[in-house]
């Protein structure tokens, strides 16, 4: 079996060492085929090669190869983690990003153009803690408006409340990243 993009390539024309029963050397007969038999998706699938030789007498010899081609890996996540934004005077309002798509690509090992599949966030403290405002709903994203709304405030007990956007990415495979 191999990574889609490990995949081995075939020996090259003419590199392949044939001799028959004779100890007469037919490498010039030797003729190769490749065969890609399709899977579930566009980058896993199996390769069937085919080496024919024939030799002087007309007898022709094969030997095929077959290689399990799979895509296991998921995409990843490119931009700059530690992009952070001050969100001040903690005044318990929402404070909005857009363009939060943007700020981040996605590259995979197969898939030319795999894409975001969400964007959520997170906090580093509750929702509602004491003395933080007394409200909920401190951090959300919006896909269709592409805008990740944060809560300008923080518990009174810490230095401060950091928020964090996490994406999420998907290949025509359907592998997918661990939010980041």
């Amino acid at each position: 079996a191999a990574e889609c993009n490990t995949v081995p390539e075939p020996p090259a024309a003419g590199s392949v060492l044939a001799i028959d029963a004779c100890g007469t050397d037919v490498s010039d007969s030797v003729s190769y085929k490749e065969v890609r038999i399709e899977g579930s998706c566009e980058d896993q699938y199996t390769l069937k090669r085919t080496w024919s030789i024939k030799d002087a007498c007309g007898v022709v010899t094969s030997r095929t190869q077959f290689i399990d081609v799979a895509d296991t890996q998921p995409p990843e996540i490119l931009g700059d983690a530690d992009n952070q934004i001050c969100l001040s005077p903690p005044n318990h309002r929402m404070a909005d990003f857009s363009g939060v798509q943007e700020m981040v690509g996605v590259a995979d090992a197969c898939d030319p153009a795999p894409v975001l599949k969400s964007v959520s966030c997170d906090s580093n403290q509750s929702d509602n803690t004491i003395g933080d405002g007394n409200t909920t709903g401190d951090c959300s994203y919006d896909w269709d408006s592409d805008i990740l709304a944060a809560r300008a405030e923080r518990s009174p007990t810490s230095d401060g409340r950091t928020y964090r956007a996490m994406y999420t990415a998907i290949d025509r495979c359907g592998n997918e990243n661990e939010p980041e």
